[in-house]
């Protein structure tokens, strides 16, 4: 993984968690906390995420934003209002498992990044190790 994707993704994973952290903390009823944690979600890049996970963000944001204002501007407010309670625990369902997700496949490409590195540690320690003659 290049840097600039993996910043990218660190980025996204940050703004995830930071959605599901208001959806979690934020005080009121789960409408007030949805749009709360609308900021954060409508932060994260489409492109950093892998195509599957982009795909659910955007319908997660499709949702969020199915109405315009009176200005023809997306708006969250009015979208969370025409809900029911049933489709809004949908959503928030949604979020966290998306959340979950990305935090899942973070965790593997971390693993994925140090087994690499550890691979290539240890073909220079080889090297490294074999007397003159042989290399």
């Amino acid at each position: 993984m290049t840097l600039e994707r993996r910043l990218l993704w660190i980025y996204a994973s940050e703004k995830l968690r930071d959605a599901v952290r208001t959806l979690t903390l934020h005080p009121g009823a789960l409408r007030a906390r949805l749009r709360a944690c609308a900021e954060p979600l409508g932060m994260v890049p489409s492109h950093a995420l892998p195509p599957s996970l982009a795909t659910r963000n955007a319908a997660i944001w499709r949702v969020l934003t199915r109405r315009l204002d009176a200005e023809g501007r997306p708006s969250v407010g009015l979208s969370l209002r025409g809900l029911r309670e049933t489709t809004l625990v949908r959503l928030a369902e949604a979020i966290y498992r998306l959340d979950a997700e990305t935090a899942k496949l973070a965790e593997l490409a971390e693993l994925a990044d140090a087994g690499e590195s550890r691979r290539r540690v240890r073909a220079v320690t080889r090297e490294k190790e074999r007397p003159p003659l042989q290399r």
